[in-house]
């Protein structure tokens, strides 16, 4: 339609809704259709669970505020706070005292924690009485490359510490989101999942009779982030590394071809 036809078009559409009778507003323009929200509700059952030693892990799509729990697993800078994601989240569904309480932590610590380091604190939330912050989150002057590269050993070796530091205060139930799949670390959900996955191996070899009896991971995004991340938990050892194995000797033939 050209400008002349167009603007022919709003004459006539203004003139018709000028004659619609007086109790009979006037059209209202359409708006365009938006798109789904894919805002995670926690289901009655668990998407997925196994078994690792004395360890029941659920995998699910959800809302980890919203889940009852001793504990929440929180990804931080390990030199600042993180003010947005899970941090930010939980801060805003009743978790403010526990997200102080790492701020305090690092102000002890000029120079940054360890990557890897979990510290666990008081939330001030009866639902989930304590947090867990993990020094987990890559900066983002890194490299992505690096970050990629690091990522997965932080990853396993944040989520290991948390692990422990649940045991050491003796809960049963922590809950925390699938690690390393930020913007920053950038990991694939593969890769995440076979870095928490070897924690809780390493955990449940290391402390065979741990206090922990269930830990649930939660993923925000619904489609096909669940099927694959769980099926990560599902496969074997060897399994795993072989496909692994076949994703680098991929990239390295795209790479030198």
């Amino acid at each position: 339609m050209n400008k002349i036809g167009l603007r022919q078009y709003k004459v006539e559409r203004r003139t018709k809704d000028s004659q619609l009778p007086a109790d009979q507003p006037a059209r209202k323009p359409q708006l365009a259709a938006t798109r789904p929200s894919h805002k995670a509700v926690v289901g009655d059952e668990p998407a997925f669970e196994k078994q690792f030693g004395g360890i029941k892990v659920n995998i699910l799509v959800g809302d980890m505020t919203e889940i009852n729990s001793d504990a929440l697993v929180i990804p931080q800078f390990h030199n600042r706070l993180s003010t947005g994601g899970v941090s930010g989240c939980v801060k805003r569904q009743g978790g403010k005292r526990g997200i102080a309480a790492y701020e305090e932590h690092l102000k002890q610590h000029r120079d940054g924690l360890e990557y890897g380091t979990a510290v666990l604190v008081n939330s001030g939330c009866e639902k989930w009485p304590s947090l867990i912050h993990i020094a987990s989150v890559m900066p983002l002057e890194i490299d992505t490359g690096v970050a990629r590269t690091q990522g997965s050993n932080v990853v396993e070796l944040s989520f290991y510490n948390a692990l422990v530091a649940a045991n050491e205060k003796g809960l049963k139930h922590i809950v925390a989101p699938a690690l390393g799949t930020n913007h920053t670390a950038g990991l694939g959900f593969n890769e995440s999942a076979q870095a928490m996955r070897s924690a809780l191996e390493r955990f449940v070899k290391n402390k065979p009779n741990s206090s922990l009896k269930q830990v649930t991971i939660t993923l925000f995004r619904r489609g096909h982030d669940l099927p694959r991340y769980q099926s990560m938990f599902e496969r074997d050892n060897k399994t795993i590394l072989r496909r692994l194995d076949a994703i680098k000797a991929t990239v390295m033939r795209v790479l030198f071809a």
